[in-house]
């Protein structure tokens, strides 16, 4: 597979990941808006979690502000996908590189602090430290 085509593929894997995390992120802030328990499949913890002093930032939700992150990411990847300029990239990198290095501060917390797993939360995370894997990768790619 040539490099072009490769870093296309990586293009559109980011962005699938982003709708991915958009919608996982606006699933925890409805819930949270709503007060309604989250449904968790997979951990218990997903009700302190979510309910934790860690779950907002001055007030606001970190689902919320996550729905934000990936909404942003969603419209940098696309202006990439369609420019393919060297500052949309790095704008790219850059968002990518702070929801990644975010979403391990969150890992940390959910083990060490809340000592509480909220599958959402991890799927998010997940997909914020992937993102940002793979935005490094295409970085290299494309010097």
């Amino acid at each position: 597979m040539d490099t072009s085509k490769n870093n296309t593929i990586i293009v559109w894997t980011i962005l699938a990941l982003s709708v991915a995390g958009f919608t996982d992120a606006v699933y925890l802030a409805m819930k949270r808006i709503i007060g309604s328990p989250i449904n968790c499949f997979a951990f218990s913890g997903c009700d302190t979690v979510a309910q934790s002093t860690y779950s907002a930032i001055f007030g606001i939700p970190l689902s919320l502000l996550g729905a934000i992150f990936y909404a942003v990411t969603i419209i940098l990847i696309t202006y990439y996908l369609q420019r393919r300029t060297k500052k949309g990239l790095q704008r790219v990198l850059a968002m990518a590189i702070l929801g990644g290095v975010f979403a391990l501060y969150l890992f940390a917390l959910q083990a060490f602090v809340i000592k509480a797993w909220c599958l959402y939360c991890v799927i998010s995370d997940t997909i914020g430290v992937v993102t940002a894997l793979l935005a490094i990768d295409l970085w290299k790619k494309e010097k």
